[in-house]
């Protein structure tokens, strides 16, 4: 009979790591691009699930943080120095903004933690689990899983880390194994790319509102990055989002921003060309919207649809992460009786 996998959410970088989970086991793999390994973890041999927070993602955004500065300490310096266009601000800045992304992105992801699995006589990590949202909704789904096979119930990744007892055979948590929901984890694992993208609409609208009274290269070439990164990340969500369940709502917005973004950067590149007469590189110190009709439209422009689409975008965002959270969270952990669930 041919086995039939689910995939969790999870990976890792460079090594790639997937988990699976099957009718009666959990596959892990690991891969090195020169090899794979296999290890499979059987619910009925599972003695206990645990997971523990660490400081993994400040401390990386503290070495990439001091690095993007270095950089835009040295950038500033050269671009001063031969007195470069908003264009040459730009890809001078562009490690820089490369560096500010990945901070970006990996402070949208979460909290860093370490999860294992106890069976008899081994301990071990499962290193594709690195982010505390995923892993505490798959952890919970596994011990789920885990209590179903062995008819009773195991210690919960909760209780583990506290150092709690076990919860009593047949316990609420066990009797709602059916809040085990592995599509709604797989949702919540891909809408960061969505929290992303209407971060940086955040801050478009922010830099355009300052535009309108004061402007200069610098603060261009950071809106061309920032216009840039919304573009790219948007184009990724919505590649993403084709394998999930994501609401249409959602979906639809992202759509909405690919197009804006679009007009908005053709508009500006053309316009800029215009003013530079084919010489970006040379062009005048640009003026503030005060002073310059169009650039007082286009950012007035950008400061109202922003605000339309940033704020409902992470309003819609975190409303449906939340509700997954709760619908995958037992009514034990949220203090409620089987009775008020029902």
């Amino acid at each position: 009979m041919e086995t039939t996998y689910q995939r969790l959410p999870g990976t890792g970088f460079p090594t790639r790591y997937a988990l699976w989970t099957a009718e009666d086991h959990i596959l892990s793999v690991e891969n090195t691009f020169v090899a794979e390994t296999y290890r499979r973890y059987y619910f009925k041999d599972v003695q206990a699930l645990a997971y523990c927070e660490t400081h993994s993602r400040l401390r990386v955004n503290a070495v990439i943080g001091a690095a993007a500065s270095i950089w835009l300490l040295f950038a500033v310096i050269v671009a001063l120095g031969v007195g470069a266009g908003v264009v040459g601000w730009v890809l001078l800045n562009v490690p820089t903004a490369l560096l500010l992304t990945v901070i970006l992105v990996n402070s949208v992801k979460g909290a860093t933690c370490v999860c294992r699995i106890q069976t008899a006589g081994r301990l071990e990590k499962l290193p594709s689990l690195g982010r505390v949202g995923p892993a505490r909704l798959t952890m919970d789904f596994l011990q789920l899983r885990v209590e179903e096979t062995q008819g009773g119930s195991a210690p919960s990744p909760d209780q583990v880390v506290a150092n709690e007892p076990p919860p009593t055979p047949g316990g609420p948590a066990a009797s709602h194994a059916a809040t085990g929901d592995l599509a709604a984890i797989q949702r919540v694992d891909a809408a960061w790319i969505h929290i992303t993208v209407f971060s940086l609409l955040l801050a478009d609208l922010l830099l355009s509102g300052v535009h309108i009274v004061y402007v200069n290269r610098p603060t261009e070439a950071l809106g061309a990055l920032i216009a840039l990164g919304v573009f790219g990340f948007t184009v990724t969500g919505l590649v993403v989002q084709r394998g999930t369940t994501i609401p249409q709502s959602i979906r639809n917005m992202l759509w909405i921003v690919l197009a804006y973004m679009s007009i908005m950067i053709v508009v500006d590149l053309v316009y800029g060309f215009v003013m530079s007469f084919g010489d970006p590189f040379g062009m005048p110190e640009s003026r503030p919207g005060i002073e310059d009709p169009v650039r007082l439209i286009l950012n007035i422009i950008r400061v109202v649809v922003d605000t339309l689409l940033a704020a409902p975008g992470l309003s819609m965002v975190m409303s449906y992460r939340q509700k997954l959270r709760e619908r995958l969270t037992p009514p034990a952990a949220r203090g409620e009786s089987d009775t008020e669930v029902e």
